[in-house]
């Protein structure tokens, strides 16, 4: 399979996209593209057949063909057929760059380093996407400024691409989340979340979840990679991170708020996730502020 992928620290660049409908019968053009393609219908069925393979295309789905490789059709496609397409432009080279994954990002950050955005997105070959979604709001937002006047489109069209792009692949993933403990641990981060001002304890924890804490702690790692301590650790510091920034409250009482009674431990740990004391973040963080 010919996989596009999308980097995260990266635009898309597009060349052409329109709505088009068939006025006649046709057969897809025998032909190698030198930039993606992407094909959603909305309404018919397309047969395309990309290195021998063959996508067929229902309404609601969007299939992407990749740039350099050779794709046809051999099946009519019907008159009254209507779909969009985009042809654009990503980067093949994927060295130094990580697979995202969709726990990748999940910890909410205080600070993003360069570092945090090497991350690719493989799109889905064939997805369906749910009618009446952002998704089509995306592509009529981006056909209006494909075919406005607007004398900077040239400055959105690819950020608004890039939307487009990341809305498919997050919609098309979160179609294939829903084995039981996807969403155990999605329920459970919630209820991290919703705590990251204090300890909460495994009693607590089981009790909320309804399931065994060694379980939870399992299943939790295996998806995120880190323990439930670790995650929660993380939030705390991670609220900590933005009291220091957002209120008047000094590092004792930002210790105490984020549920930590001795600052000193409080800032060890703080300097462990955030790499350093929250003395020095306050001052990175402010420096040459009025």
């Amino acid at each position: 399979m010919h996989s596009v992928h999308l980097k995260l620290n990266e635009l898309p660049l597009l060349s052409s996209a329109g709505s088009v409908t068939a006025e006649s019968d046709f057969i897809h053009q025998d032909r190698v593209m030198k930039e993606h393609v992407l094909i959603y219908l909305y309404r018919g069925e397309m047969e395309i057949i990309e290195d021998g393979e063959i996508h067929l295309l229902r309404s609601g789905e969007c299939l992407f063909l990749k740039a350099g490789v050779h794709h046809w059709g051999k099946r009519v496609i019907a008159a009254g057929t209507s779909w969009f397409y985009v042809h654009f432009s990503a980067s093949d080279d994927l060295s130094g760059y990580r697979k995202y994954d969709d726990y990748a990002a999940v910890l909410k950050r205080q600070n993003f380093e360069e570092e945090d955005f090497r991350y690719y997105l493989t799109l889905p070959k064939q997805a369906r996407l749910p009618s009446r979604s952002r998704i089509d709001r995306r592509i009529q937002d981006l056909l209006a400024l494909y075919d406005s006047s607007e004398p900077i489109r040239i400055a959105h069209i690819n950020a608004a691409l890039y939307e487009l792009l990341a809305d498919i692949y997050q919609a098309a993933t979160e179609g294939r989340r829903a084995d039981k403990a996807d969403m155990t641990v999605r329920k459970l981060i919630a209820f991290l979340e919703q705590h990251n001002t204090g300890t909460v304890s495994s009693e607590e924890i089981a009790a909320q979840m309804r399931l065994s804490y060694k379980y939870l702690c399992t299943v939790f790692r295996s998806k995120t990679g880190l323990s439930i301590n670790q995650y929660h650790t993380h939030l705390r510091i991670n609220e900590a991170a933005r009291l220091l920034r957002e209120t008047s409250l000094n590092i004792s009482e930002v210790s105490y708020a984020v549920g930590y009674r001795d600052p000193l431990y409080f800032s060890g740990v703080f300097k462990r996730i955030m790499g350093e004391p929250p003395s020095e973040y306050l001052r990175q963080t402010f420096q040459g502020a009025d």
